[in-house]
């Protein structure tokens, strides 16, 4: 490999990507802690994600051994058991699928309300005259910004984590014992799995800076409004307020559009 290979575009790239996780793991490692009072709707929520998963992959082998048999000529009544197998496999993942969503968010949300309190008697003890001299808007952003994270760091980052490292490997054992070179068939996609969205991590940082800044800025304009309701009517500025309101919406649904587009959503 010569010197221009090894500190090309495509190196420079790695190595963005490799930094970008570096400081994504250090940042996201203290909030690991804030868990551990949640373990049971956790281990809940990750139990639920890998039998919604099994039940989904085994409801997919039906399926493709109902093809199968089907090009093979086999007749309906040989047919209409395997269906009614694939019936009884999309149920269970259906409502385990609906508990683990209902699971991690029932966490996430637990949390949330709790931590923004905690948060909000620790800066008063620590520095009540700030609140005297920052617009209520301004705490409620910092507030809704910051704990905007763990939500999305409990509910869409830890449990699918947990499952992306557990359901590939069972996969993987189990073609292994239906046929030694079956696993081979996975283990491309697999890699590609892992490694794209490296590709894309720095964009995607971008997108979520975005959407916390929206998020926190409307929430900020909503709290002052609130507040100032009879300012503003009396100056006759409601129309301001709502013109404020619309581009901040807009910039919102512009981020999350970009972002959602990156995502397969």
């Amino acid at each position: 490999m010569t010197a221009t290979e090894q500190h090309g575009p495509a190196a420079e790239a790695r190595s963005d990507a490799m930094a970008t996780i570096a400081r994504t793991l250090r940042a996201v490692r203290p909030l690991a802690g804030l868990l551990r009072p949640y373990r049971n709707l956790f281990i809940g929520a990750v139990l639920t994600d890998v039998l919604s998963r099994a039940f989904q992959i085994a409801a997919a082998a039906a399926g493709a051994y109902l093809i199968g048999r089907a090009a093979e000529g086999a007749d309906a009544d040989q047919l209409w058991p395997l269906i009614w197998v694939i019936l009884g496999l999309s149920l269970p993942a259906a409502i385990l699928a609906g508990l683990h969503n209902l699971w991690t968010h029932q966490m996430s949300y637990r949390m949330l309300a709790e931590r923004r309190l905690t948060t909000f008697r620790k800066a008063r003890e620590l520095a009540p005259g700030y609140f005297h001299r920052a617009r209520s808007g301004d705490v409620a952003s910092t507030s809704m910004s910051d704990m905007a994270v763990l939500e999305l760091f409990t509910s869409h980052i830890v449990p699918p984590a947990v499952v992306a490292a557990l359901v590939p490997g069972a996969a993987l054992v189990g073609l292994g014992l239906i046929h030694p070179l079956l696993p081979l068939v996975l283990v491309p996609v697999l890699v590609a799995a892992a490694t794209v969205p490296g590709w894309f991590l720095a964009q995607a940082n971008e997108d979520a800076e975005r959407i916390r800044g929206g998020v926190g800025q409307l929430s900020s304009d909503v709290v002052d409004a609130l507040q100032g309701v009879r300012e503003i009517a009396a100056l006759g500025a409601e129309a301001e307020v709502l013109r404020r309101f619309d581009d901040r919406q807009e910039q919102l649904a512009m981020a999350n559009a970009r972002h959602g587009r990156r995502a397969g959503r």
